[in-house]
């Protein structure tokens, strides 16, 4: 009896020592602490979803797609501007990250009820939410900052995007269209990053462009929700997969439209009419890889997702080189000469972080002038 007593505690220290789940509970249970012994670190990273970098493209090439569309016949090989590439991708990088955070703070009840989803960490309760609204506040901050290096116009028009990255997450819960709420903001960047080169919004190109990209976002997203369909129908979450069912009639029109807005707006750009074809060859390769996608399988889902990232960039690609191939205006020389492209990050961050400090200490009022470079030759004319 004495033996049996003492080696109580010593099961105990070992279950503990090994991690080993006690009689009668759960896998999930016994994960956790394996979960947890990957540190902070680890699941801060899980929760930003650092491994899968895919929605992080899906937000960026967007805002290359206005870039390029803003520089218009300024752009030439030697002048393309790869910091302020580079600065989009950490502007990308941050939104993401922020979004993932904001809609797993959202969504903790119901993706603790998903397959998918239920190890995330707020979910899982390996991160709790201060500790998850401070990771928030530091993605948005830095997302602010490199805001912040664009022209005070593209600054206004990207603070009109807050509403929209606050209440997507909440969609799901009231209409059938998040991937609609979902489009509506991963395609925002299309708006800034054609007001940070112009220092305005050229509305006959960027309308259409903005357009196309939530036609293929609503293509992406819904093939996306089809891997969760069946918990989606079990906790009350709503999505397009479920509205529109298990036909790809309405994907194949989403693609479809996406090209033709595309070309909407390539010829209101006046852009090379070698973009036509280009564009539809990207679409087929899009339409292609729809064709052989299974909708009742996850896996098969997921990899139609990724896919949407070699789209995005043919597309990128297209435009590029029928800028690059097109002949000059005459407006811009008989030599070709090209116009200059707006000064961007450290001009602009510190002329916007002045503008706030003045507005904040009562030295200026809130006006139009406050969204305009004062010298209007470093913008490009749309």
């Amino acid at each position: 009896m004495l033996r049996r007593i003492a080696a109580v505690p010593a099961a105990a220290r070992a279950q503990k020592r090994h991690c080993v789940a006690p009689r009668g509970a759960s896998a999930a249970a016994a994960a956790q602490p394996a979960a947890g012994g990957r540190g902070r670190l680890g699941a801060y990273l899980r929760l930003i979803r650092f491994d899968k970098q895919i929605g992080t493209w899906l937000l960026l090439i967007p805002c290359w797609w206005g870039h390029v569309a803003g520089v218009g016949k300024a752009l030439a090989v030697a002048t393309v501007p790869w910091d302020v590439m580079a600065l989009y991708g950490a502007g990308a990088l941050c939104m993401r990250s922020a979004g993932c955070i904001l809609n797993d703070m959202w969504d903790k009840d119901f993706d603790s009820q998903v397959e998918r989803t239920k190890t995330r960490p707020i979910a899982s309760g390996e991160i709790s939410y201060p500790l998850a609204t401070a990771y928030l506040t530091a993605h948005m901050a830095a997302g602010l900052g490199v805001l912040l290096c664009s022209h005070p116009y593209a600054v206004l028009v990207g603070a009109l995007s807050v509403p929209l990255v606050v209440v997507y997450p909440a969609c799901k819960r009231f209409t059938h269209l998040p991937q609609l709420f979902l489009g509506l903001t991963f395609n925002w960047g299309v708006l800034v990053a054609y007001a940070s080169v112009t220092g305005t919004i050229a509305w006959p190109v960027v309308a259409p462009m903005y357009a196309a990209g939530v036609s293929w976002t609503m293509l992406y997203d819904t093939v996306y929700a089809h891997q969760d369909k069946a918990d989606d129908i079990r906790v009350g979450i709503k999505s397009t997969a479920l509205l529109f069912g298990d036909g790809k009639a309405h994907l194949y029109c989403f693609g479809t439209l996406t090209w033709v807005l595309l070309c909407v707006s390539a010829q209101a750009a006046a852009l090379h009419p070698l973009f036509y074809p280009l564009s539809a060859a990207s679409s087929a390769y899009l339409l292609r890889a729809l064709h052989g996608t299974d909708l009742s399988s996850p896996a098969s889902c997921g990899r139609f997702f990724l896919v949407n990232k070699w789209f995005g960039l043919f597309v990128l690609a297209s435009w590029t080189v029928c800028l690059l191939i097109d002949e000059p205006d005459e407006e811009d020389g008989a030599q070709g000469e090209r116009p200059p492209t707006t000064s961007f990050p450290h001009v602009h961050f510190t002329r916007n972080v002045t503008a706030i400090r003045d507005v904040a200490a009562g030295r200026r009022g809130l006006d139009w002038d406050l969204f305009q470079l004062e010298d209007r030759a470093q913008t490009v004319s749309p």
